[in-house]
C-alpha cells in the first residue's frame, strides 16, 4: 500500500514538472516591461516606458519617451527608440540647441537616431541615421567612398551632440569574401537651425 502511494505521488510529482516546464517554454519569451525616470540637465525628467520582446534569435528593448517638467503636472510625449540586441542604459539626456530639444536614442537595425522637436509647438520629428541615409547624401556620393551596402552588417552610432552638431562613426563593409573586414568613417552633421534637420557636413576617415 505505502508503495502504490509512494509511486501515486512520484507520478503526480513527474506530471506536476511536465506542465511546469510547458508553461515556462510556453512564456519564455513573453514581452518584459520596465520603466525609468532620468533626471535631465536641462531641468525635468524624462519618463521612459520599456517593452522587451525575445526571440529564439533576436530581442530588442522599445521604448517610449515623455518629457515633465517639474513645473507642470501633464508630460509630453517626445517619442520613440528602439535598442535592438544591445542594452539600454537608461542615461538618454535632452539637449539644446537654439529652439530645438534633441533626444539621442536607439534607432533601426545596429543604428542610432535622434528625436528632434519644439516644446513651443509640442512636434516631434525622428531622423535614423542609418547606412542607407548616410551613403545616399550627396556628400558621401562627391567623396567617392567604395564600400558594400548591402552586405551585412554595418553600423552608426553616435558619439556626441554638442551645439546643434552630432558626431556619429560609420562601420561598413568593404571586402564581399571576408566578413570581417570593415572601414570605418566619422561623419558630423549640423542642425538646420531653420527647419530643425541634421545636414551630413564632414566626413573623416
Amino acid at each position: 500500500m505505502a508503495m502504490k502511494k509512494g509511486r501515486l505521488i512520484a507520478i503526480v510529482i513527474f506530471v506536476g514538472l511536465i506542465f511546469l516546464a510547458g508553461y515556462m517554454v510556453f512564456h519564455a519569451f513573453d514581452p518584459v516591461y520596465d520603466s525609468a525616470e532620468i533626471k535631465q540637465n536641462i531641468g525635468g525628467v524624462l519618463l521612459c516606458s520599456s517593452t522587451t520582446d525575445m526571440d529564439i534569435h533576436s530581442w530588442q528593448h522599445d521604448i517610449v519617451y515623455k518629457y515633465k517638467h517639474f513645473d507642470s503636472d501633464t508630460p509630453v510625449t517626445v517619442g520613440y527608440g528602439t535598442y535592438f540586441e544591445r542594452q539600454w542604459k537608461k542615461d538618454e539626456q535632452l539637449v539644446q540647441f537654439d529652439k530645438w530639444t534633441i533626444l539621442k536614442t536607439g534607432g533601426s537595425f545596429k543604428s542610432d537616431a535622434i528625436i528632434i522637436g519644439d516644446f513651443k509647438t509640442n512636434k516631434w520629428n525622428r531622423y535614423d541615421f542609418t547606412p542607407e541615409k548616410i551613403e545616399s547624401d550627396s556628400l558621401w556620393h562627391a567623396l567617392k567612398i567604395p564600400s558594400l551596402l548591402n552586405y551585412c552588417c554595418a553600423e552608426t552610432h553616435i558619439d556626441s551632440i554638442w551645439n546643434g552638431e552630432i558626431y556619429l562613426h560609420y562601420k561598413y563593409r568593404v571586402n564581399e569574401k571576408l566578413p570581417d573586414n570593415y572601414n570605418t568613417m566619422r561623419v558630423f552633421y549640423k542642425v538646420d537651425s531653420f527647419a530643425g534637420q541634421p545636414v551630413m557636413i564632414k566626413i573623416i576617415r
